[in-house]
């Protein structure tokens, strides 16, 4: 899959877009369940959640607060977006 970036050239909403670049990028589809240690790629493997908050950036208790709100009990399902040529 690939994705194009733009931005505007001068004054939002009044200037021309310009095209920063093209990307290719990898799409995996998951489900994450609150209280796991992992996060399940669909029909691939477990990968430690530890694992993917530090790669967001983010420590596991602020990864989780993200995600999940400490009211619902609910799994996310969704996809990882991989901007570079790192796969899990």
């Amino acid at each position: 899959m690939e994705v194009q970036v733009y931005q505007w050239s001068g004054l939002l909403y009044r200037s021309p877009w310009e095209v920063l670049g093209v990307r290719r990028i990898g799409v995996v589809p998951v489900k994450i369940y609150p209280d796991a240690r992992d996060v399940e790629q669909v029909g691939l493997r477990l990968v430690p959640m530890a694992d993917v908050a530090g790669n967001d950036g983010l420590v596991l208790k602020d990864f989780k607060a993200w995600f999940f709100d400490p009211k619902w009990s609910v799994v996310f399902i969704g996809v990882i977006l991989h901007f570079d040529d790192f796969r899990y």
